[in-house]
Parts: structure tokens; sequence; C-alpha cells
């Protein structure tokens, strides 16, 4: 399970570390849920996997947090 907390950084057009890593966006971005793809999708490379099964849910706060579970299936 993830939890992506940086719906407040989004909204200030900053893009984390971290996500600009798996992303390679670096410059500001007020699109969350296609960064959060794109980190997953970066993820799921690096570790030589793919996403089988995806469940996202959103904070009921103003924080803009999203709830995300996966099924990776390694590739071999």
């Amino acid at each position: 399970m993830l939890t992506e907390r940086a719906g407040f950084a989004y909204k200030s057009n900053v893009v984390p570390a971290a996500i600009a890593v798996l992303t390679g966006v670096v410059g500001p971005s007020k699109k969350q849920d296609a960064i959060i793809d794109r980190a997953i999708a970066g993820l799921a490379r690096r570790m030589s996997c793919t996403v089988e099964k995806r469940w996202q849910a959103e904070g009921r706060t103003g924080a803009a947090m999203r709830y995300i579970d996966l099924v990776l299936k390694g590739r071999g």
C-alpha cells in the first residue's frame, strides 16, 4: 500500500524529490494523478515488474492524499 501525501506540494507547484526521480518531472505541476501514474510506472520499471491490479482512494480532508494498493508481478 502506498500513501501519496504530496497534495499540498502539487498545489504549490512543487514536485517532491523522490517523485521527480521516478517520473523525470522536475518543473511545476498541479496534475497530481498524472504524476502518480508516472511514479508508479517508474517504480515498476525499477523493480522489473508489472502492475497487475491497482486500487486507489482519495482522502477525505483537503490535503489531497491518495491511498493506493498495487499487485505487482515480477518479470522473471
